[in-house]
């Protein structure tokens, strides 16, 4: 896809083509404050800018966007028209599919599968609350399973010295609220074993 067909698709990239380059692998578009390893592909519809990284023999296809300095690693694919943005990772053979949106901080990881855009709270307690696996929920710099977060909260919050308030917010309003949208979205994230994925040689 040259340039201008890419401002059709992305109409917020500038008029000029001179801060990118067409990636070896795939004849995608890269910025030149981004990096993109030789091992990995970026197709010729989708784009990698904004000092993004992708490595790791991962996949950038289809039309799809890795931006504001997010990372894609680990034989990772972001497929399906779907943006991977806002200091992001994809790691471990995950897949991001589906016109899926993962942002603010979030973590996928582990083989799992994001096919829609995942829950993602923000200014409800002082740290980003994220989907970021198959029943798994990201607040801040820990990752847990809901049934983790349930019976750990005390113990993890006394480690980062969390005020009670904030520990009864996250108790009583953010763990519901991520149940309740797991039970109604079981399919956005799943494990790649379910999904097909993660095949061992």
């Amino acid at each position: 896809m040259n340039w201008n067909e890419m401002r059709e698709r992305f109409p917020w990239l500038p008029e000029s083509s001179r801060r990118y380059y067409q990636h070896a692998n795939g004849g995608g578009w890269v910025s030149g404050d981004s990096r993109v390893d030789g091992g990995s592909v970026v197709d010729g519809g989708s784009i990698v800018t904004g000092g993004s990284v992708v490595t790791g023999g991962s996949i950038v296809t289809s039309l799809s966007v890795v931006d504001g300095y997010s990372r894609v690693t680990g034989d990772s694919v972001v497929t399906g028209g779907s943006i991977v943005t806002g200091l992001s990772v994809v790691t471990g053979r995950s897949v991001v599919d589906g016109d899926s949106i993962v942002t603010g901080d979030s973590v996928v990881t582990g083989g799992s599968r994001v096919d829609g855009t995942p829950l993602c709270l923000h200014g409800l307690v002082p740290w980003r609350c994220c989907a970021s696996g198959p029943g798994t929920l990201s607040i801040g710099c820990e990752r847990h399973t809901l049934t983790d977060w349930r019976e750990r909260i005390d113990t993890i919050a006394n480690q980062h010295r969390v005020a009670q308030a904030t520990v009864a917010t996250i108790r009583d309003i953010v763990l519901p609220l991520f149940e309740r949208w797991f039970m109604d979205n079981p399919n956005v994230i799943t494990a790649a074993e379910a999904a097909g994925g993660n095949d061992e040689a």
